[in-house]
């Protein structure tokens, strides 16, 4: 391809972004039209709302913070304002505890907006093109986008044949793969500061891609991170506990990165990090993990710790404590508590107790 062939092939797809965004920015208007059934706002409110809304489209705090003045002081109770409100103070502002409050009264206000940045994702993704794989099913913008669509299947088809020889199966059918920006991970998701994500209401796993702090080597992990959810989800199609899919996810993306000896490195690194905090026991893992309504700091704690029972677990019993676990689990059916008491012998209480005290 010449240069100016790609230039024009670079113009073409961006073209396709503004109107692919354009059509977004009408659904969003739609949605908010819609939300008015729960006549929480007025509609010179909704229409106030609707443009703060074209403004986060474009990144401009700002100016959303511009359209909704006065809204709320005139209309305390509409939902719509303070749901938008709420997520320009947790993205922009960093008020992680007044915008969780903020949209929560929203919600209770308009349980309609629970769906409404989801409605919008999946729209913007039924946009994208298509490639289908051996094993994968790959979404991803158009042309400029092609070579990370294909790296990372590259990383997931290792994952793929390394996970599915560990535990002796393979997924039942292929897995789809959104491929993202960062751009377009906020356009479509509204999480600016997200690596990716397993779905496991659609089955599909989200990446991003572009210019990802630690580059290529956290673009792999992020893939084989999201990957193991998607392969442990078609594996057993059932709620684990948090510390167990957390863990594990984050196991297999680390597995062999730093040698022979990268278990012991890794939890000498999450000793550091969360050294002269309290330990959380595993139901608050749980809570944070899944609620997200602790403070930040918890939570990554509640994820560091969950990784560290993994590593921990598999130093002592052996790697192959995963896959025998849930193994029995998936023959015998059960918790996965009873499950790991029957092939390891003891409880995840007592292991995570053992952890503690070898590390006081």
């Amino acid at each position: 391809m010449t240069v100016t062939e790609a230039q024009s092939a670079k113009r073409a797809a961006q073209s396709a972004k503004l109107k692919l965004y354009a059509a977004s920015f009408a659904l969003c208007a739609i949605c908010f039209r819609f939300s008015h059934a729960a006549k929480t706002c007025s509609g010179e409110a909704l229409y106030k709302v609707s443009r703060a809304a074209d403004c986060l489209d474009h990144k401009d705090a700002g100016c959303a913070k511009i359209k909704l003045e006065g809204v709320l002081d005139r209309e305390p109770n509409c939902a719509e304002a303070l749901f938008v409100k709420g997520w320009i103070l947790q993205y922009y502002d960093q008020k992680t505890e007044a915008a969780q409050a903020m949209q929560e009264r929203a919600l209770k206000l308009n349980p309609e907006l629970t769906e409404f940045w989801e409605k919008r994702g999946h729209y913007i993704e039924s946009q994208l093109t298509s490639q289908e794989f051996s094993h994968f099913d790959i979404q991803f913008y158009g042309a400029e986008d092609r070579n990370k669509a294909w790296d990372a299947v590259k990383y997931l088809n290792d994952m793929y044949d390394r996970l599915g020889s560990l535990f002796g199966v393979w997924p039942p059918k292929r897995i789809p793969v959104i491929i993202f920006t960062t751009g377009e991970f906020m356009d479509a998701w509204r999480a600016p500061f997200i690596g990716g994500f397993f779905d496991k209401r659609d089955g599909k796993v989200r990446i991003r891609v572009d210019e990802m702090p630690g580059g290529d080597a956290e673009f792999r992990h992020r893939a084989r991170h999201e990957f193991t959810h998607a392969f442990m989800y078609q594996l057993y199609p059932h709620d684990l506990p948090s510390w167990v899919s957390e863990g594990v996810a984050e196991f297999y993306a680390r597995s062999n990165a730093g040698g022979g000896f990268w278990k012991e490195e890794r939890l000498q690194q999450i000793q550091k990090l969360v050294k002269g905090y309290d330990w959380l026991t595993l139901d608050q893992i749980q809570e944070a993990i899944l609620k997200k309504r602790e403070s930040p700091y918890v939570i990554q704690r509640a994820y560091l710790e969950s990784e560290a029972m993994v590593i921990y677990v598999a130093k002592e019993r052996g790697d192959s404590w995963i896959p025998n676990v849930m193994n029995y689990l998936r023959e015998h059916g059960g918790t996965f508590e009873a499950a790991f008491e029957a092939v390891l012998q003891t409880t995840p209480a007592a292991e995570i107790e053992r952890l503690h005290h070898a590390w006081e």
